[in-house]
């Protein structure tokens, strides 16, 4: 059965355009990704490039934008890739080029998304089997299929590279503790607040981080204060936020507020939204301006896929390292296809994927979610795992999940009793800025709760005072 649409949808085209432009500009790395076959390319033209070029330096040669012209001049396949392209291909695959840190990121994505179109065509094929007008014996027909399905398995292959002797895997732990104790850092990637730099040992590569609350609660806050952080703390690395309800303008407004009220100025994210800034406030805004990190990149998302989410990723690692991606909220995002499932089981399927993004990329996904009524209903309104909304597989993929909980706001909610009315207004003021994050689960850590400073007018997350 040929490839149908379904099959082509599987397709990862700027990981082939990365892998190739990087084995041309570094063969060396071929030998580790030698197990990439033309076969595992979706697209025509990329088959051809990776055959020419396996055959090339196979051979002993140089495999290069040059040679591999020259062996492919005249091919149709890649004549068409050039046309679309509207420029020299191969020039253009040079450019995109990944980093040579992330080559078996891509190799693995090429892998995986083969293995599904090849999974999807056994699939069709028992079907097609199994409804023939003179079908044959369906034991023959579930042995064709568990055959086929091993015969996959087998040819998806793993590559040597992912095999690794347990005294290297030691080896490289003491060096990573070796130069934690050195530098005095975390080995994680930090943010600048306890909730995450002491809890969490810092933002680790592949880590699913769920962040829930009630609405008013401060998670959004929390999120852009987890961004920021993260931006100012690895200047090398990117950090991306997707905020499907929040524009970048009113990210940058928040932004603005949080950074001025840091350096003193203090300019409340209200004014800023409705334009009420004084001349002096606009000259604090300007120096705020400045001090916004370069590296946190904000992407415009009215709508978000799962698939967007993927493509986000990729573009903004060809742009260099990516520590930190957060995600505004899960319960907006687009769902797959239900095809009969519940939406316990839609939601499942969302973080499931965005676990195994989060491994090939290497980067830190903080994503947000609501939280259930039920919280309200309860004396103790502290959330609790049970209260992720069609939470079922949602708390098991997470490496950690974190609560955002803010007393105040409800306490501010309550008729005081007569003749308390004094003592009730203390207990608000003492309590206005006081943000519990809850940390629920956690892979690598102990739970607990962490107090951290919110001003809300602000919307600026701190560490409290005297406790770095």
């Amino acid at each position: 059965i040929s490839k149908g649409h379904a099959q082509l949808e599987i397709a990862n085209v700027e990981a082939e355009q990365d892998l190739i432009g990087c084995i041309i500009a570094n063969n060396g790395q071929y030998a580790e990704l030698s197990h990439i076959k033309p076969h595992h390319m979706v697209e025509a033209g990329h088959a051809r490039l990776w055959e020419s070029l396996s055959r090339q330096i196979d051979s002993g040669g140089t495999a290069n934008a040059a040679s591999l012209r020259s062996a492919l001049r005249g091919d149709r396949a890649i004549d068409d890739l050039t046309a679309a392209a509207g420029r020299d291909y191969l020039s253009l695959l040079c450019e995109k080029a990944a980093h040579p840190s992330w080559a078996q990121d891509c190799a693995t994505a090429i892998i995986d998304d083969w293995t599904r179109r090849e999974a999807m065509t056994i699939g069709q094929n028992v079907i097609a089997l199994a409804s023939e007008t003179n079908p044959r014996p369906a034991l023959e027909v579930l042995s064709y299929a568990r055959n086929a399905l091993a015969d996959l398995e087998t040819q998806s292959g793993v590559s040597e590279s992912q095999f690794q002797a347990a005294p290297d895997v030691g080896a490289s732990v003491l060096t990573q503790l070796a130069e934690q104790m050195r530098s005095g850092k975390t080995l994680g990637k930090r943010c600048g607040l306890r909730c995450v730099d002491r809890r969490m040992g810092g933002f680790h590569k592949g880590a699913l981080i769920i962040l829930g609350g009630r609405p008013s609660m401060g998670k959004t806050a929390l999120a852009r204060a987890f961004a920021h952080g993260c931006a100012v703390e690895n200047p090398k690395d990117q950090v991306l936020f997707l905020g499907i309800e929040m524009s970048p303008d009113e990210m940058l407004q928040r932004e603005l507020a949080a950074i001025s009220a840091s350096a003193g100025d203090g300019v409340e994210y209200r004014d800023i939204a409705m334009g009420k800034v004084r001349p002096e406030e606009m000259s604090a805004l300007r120096r705020a301006h400045a001090q916004v990190p370069a590296n946190l990149i904000l992407q415009d998302v009215p709508s978000l896929s799962i698939d967007d989410v993927r493509r986000s990723i990729w573009s903004r690692k060809r742009k260099g390292p990516l520590s930190l991606v957060v995600i505004d909220y899960l319960q907006i995002m687009r769902r797959p296809e239900a095809r009969g499932r519940n939406e316990t089981a839609v939601l499942g399927e969302i973080t499931s994927t965005l676990k195994q993004i989060a491994r090939q990329a290497g980067c830190a996904v903080v994503l947000l979610s609501q939280l259930s009524r039920q919280v309200e209903s309860r004396e103790d309104k502290r959330p609790q795992l049970s209260d992720l909304r069609e939470s079922g597989s949602i708390e098991q993929d997470a490496d950690f999940v974190f609560f955002v909980y803010r007393e105040s706001y409800y306490l501010e909610r309550q008729k005081p009793k007569k003749g308390n009315e004094f003592e009730h207004e203390m207990a608000v003021a003492d309590l206005q800025t006081a943000m519990e994050v809850i940390c629920a689960k956690a892979r690598r850590a102990p739970v607990g709760t962490d107090m951290q400073t919110y001003q809300a007018e602000f919307d600026l997350i701190t560490d409290p005072r005297g406790e770095a």
